[in-house]
């Protein structure tokens, strides 16, 4: 069996493979970048509260 074969035989286990990878190197990368904006900036930002929902505006 050469790799076509395989290839053609096996291409939903592959295609679901490759996307496992693909996910998880972009989970990775997006808690990576996430973890540094918070360390930089810290938590939370002025216009949220500290389980993340927007601030009421009472400045009326």
């Amino acid at each position: 069996m050469n790799g076509y074969e395989f290839m053609g035989a096996y291409w939903l286990p592959i295609l679901i493979g490759l996307y496992i990878i693909a996910r998880c190197g972009f989970r990775c990368w997006n808690r990576l970048m996430r973890h540094m904006n918070v360390r930089k900036a810290g938590w939370p930002p002025a216009h949220l509260d500290a389980d993340g929902d927007f601030k009421a505006d009472t400045e009326e």
